[in-house]
C-alpha cells in the first residue's frame, strides 16, 4: 500500500508541477506579450493557442488529475489521524478547486466566447481588453497548483526522508522525457529542446532580465526575512518560483550542476565562509565557460556545465588540503 500510495503522490506532485509551470508561462509573459499586440492580433493569436493547447498529453495531465487528487484526497480523510494526511487533502483540494474548477467554470467559457468574435469586428477591441483582464487575473489564481507540488514535496521529505533524492532525480528524469514528448510533434521542437536543455545565456536581453532580477529580489526578501515563518513548504515555493525563472535563461542542465557542484566542493565548510566559496565557484565557472564557448564557438550552456565541473573538483582537493592542514 505505501508503494501505491507513494507512486501516486509521486504522479500528482509531478503533474501539477507541470500545469503550474504551464499556467505561470502564461501569467508571467505571455499574456502581456499578447497584450501588447494590436487588438485584432492578439486575438487572432489566442485564438490559435486555445486549439493547439488542445492535445492528448496537455489536456490528459490537466484533467487525469482529477481522479488521481480525489482518490488521495478520499485516503487522507480515511486515514485523517496518520501524520501528513492534512497535506495530501489540501494538495489535492488546491488542485480540483484552484486549478481544475477555476478552468472549467471561467476560462473554458471565456476561450469559447472569444472564439466567436471576428477579430476585426466591432467591439472586438473592448472585448479583447476585458478578456485578457479577468483572464490573466484568474490564472494567476489557477497557479496555486505550483503549492500542491510543495506540498507534496513537503510531505515526502518528513515521512519518506529515505525515498526523497530518489524522488528528485525521478522527477527530473520524467520532466526532461516529458519536455521532448510536449515537443516531439514541433517542427521546431529540437531547437526549444535545446534551448531548455542548455539554455540561451548569450541571447538574453536586459528586457528578458529585469522581471527575473524583480523576481527574485522579491522571493530573497521573503526568504531572508521570514525564514522560519515560511518553514519547509515556504522554501519548496520559493524555489519552484526561483527555479523556473533561472531555466528560462540558463537551461536546466546549468541550473542543477550550480546548485549540487559547489555545494559538493564546499562541504567541508561552513557558515558565511562556505557560502562565500560556493559564490566564488559559481562566478568564476561562469565567467570561464562563456570565455571559452565564444573563443570556440560551443554551446555556452554545456561548457558552462563542464567549466563548473572541473572548477568544482579543484576547489573540493584545495579545500580538503586546507582543512586537512588546519586540523594539525
Amino acid at each position: 500500500m505505501d508503494s501505491l500510495l507513494y507512486l501516486a503522490i509521486l504522479c500528482a506532485a509531478l503533474g501539477s508541477g507541470l500545469i503550474a509551470g504551464v499556467l505561470f508561462a502564461f501569467s508571467s509573459f505571455i499574456m502581456r506579450a499578447l497584450a501588447r499586440l494590436e487588438p485584432a492580433d492578439g486575438i487572432a493569436a489566442m485564438q490559435a493557442i486555445n486549439i493547439t493547447v488542445v492535445t492528448p498529453l496537455f489536456i490528459g495531465i490537466l484533467i487525469g488529475l482529477a481522479p488521481l487528487c480525489l482518490l488521495l484526497g478520499g485516503w487522507a480523510l480515511l486515514t485523517w489521524s496518520d501524520p501528513g494526511s492534512v497535506f495530501v487533502l489540501a494538495g489535492s483540494v488546491l488542485y480540483l478547486v484552484g486549478t481544475l474548477m477555476v478552468t472549467g467554470v471561467l476560462h473554458i467559457p471565456m476561450n469559447n466566447a472569444l472564439a466567436v468574435v471576428e477579430a476585426h469586428g466591432e467591439g472586438a477591441a473592448k472585448h479583447w481588453h476585458r478578456y485578457v483582464a479577468r483572464w490573466t487575473a484568474w490564472n494567476h489564481v489557477r497557479t496555486i497548483a505550483a503549492l500542491l507540488a510543495a506540498a507534496f514535496l513537503n510531505w515526502t521529505e518528513k515521512h519518506w526522508p529515505r525515498s526523497q533524492e530518489a524522488l528528485i532525480g525521478t522527477l527530473f528524469i520524467l520532466a526532461a522525457t516529458g519536455a521532448i514528448l510536449l515537443l516531439a510533434e514541433n517542427p521546431h521542437g529540437g531547437d526549444y529542446l535545446k534551448d531548455l536543455l542548455v539554455g540561451q545565456i548569450l541571447w538574453t536581453t536586459w528586457t528578458g532580465l529585469i522581471p527575473i532580477a524583480i523576481l527574485y529580489a522579491i522571493l530573497l526578501t521573503v526568504w531572508f526575512t521570514s525564514q522560519e515563518r515560511i518553514g519547509r513548504a515556504g522554501f519548496y515555493v520559493t524555489f519552484a518560483f526561483a527555479i523556473t525563472a533561472a531555466v528560462q535563461v540558463v537551461g536546466v542542465y546549468l541550473v542543477f550542476a550550480s546548485l549540487i557542484l559547489p555545494a559538493l566542493a564546499t562541504r567541508r565548510l561552513s557558515g558565511r565562509l562556505r557560502l562565500a566559496a560556493g559564490y566564488g565557484i559559481g562566478a568564476l565557472s561562469y565567467l570561464m565557460g562563456i570565455v571559452f564557448s565564444a573563443l570556440a564557438d560551443l554551446p555556452t550552456g554545456a561548457v558552462t556545465v563542464w567549466s563548473l565541473a572541473l572548477i568544482s573538483v579543484l576547489a573540493g582537493f584545495a579545500i580538503g588540503r586546507w582543512s586537512s592542514v588546519s586540523a594539525r
